[in-house]
């Protein structure tokens, strides 16, 4: 991805909590629901912004039910669309792995290519830690 301006990130960011009638969109995992804008899921194209400006059912309706994903994973793509980074809950780094192995997965089935790589390098992050706690 080109590189973006600080200031950018830092607005992108702050629109997660801008007034709920601003956000436009749903996507939902189970039992958990996340208001979005569809601007911010058009600008990071792939599926999901085809879901949004397509012909789609999704598209008319507002809502995306992503709940044959992993809801850890869900949850990170969703950090992602708005701060080109995510966190995992505290868990184990055994347990780490196994999440960090999902988001890249969901990344790539809705063709975030950062967000892929991403995960990629947390992944490799988080299996020096089990190495290194294993010696």
């Amino acid at each position: 991805m080109a590189l973006m301006s600080k200031e950018f990130t830092k607005g992108l960011a702050t629109a997660q909590n801008f007034d709920e009638h601003l956000r436009d969109f749903t996507i939902s995992c189970g039992d958990r629901k996340w208001r979005v804008h569809k601007i911010v899921l058009g600008f990071h194209g792939g599926p999901l912004r085809a879901a949004v400006h397509g012909e789609w059912v999704e598209a008319k309706s507002g809502k995306l039910d992503l709940s044959a994903d992993p809801l850890v994973a869900v949850d990170a793509m969703v950090q992602y669309l708005y701060t080109f980074g995510y966190e995992l809950p505290k868990s184990e780094p055994s347990t780490d792995l196994t999440d960090h192995t999902q988001v890249c997965i969901l990344a790539d089935k809705y063709k975030f290519r950062e967000l892929q790589s991403l995960a990629a390098r947390k992944f490799a992050a988080a299996l020096r830690i089990v190495r290194a706690s294993q010696r």
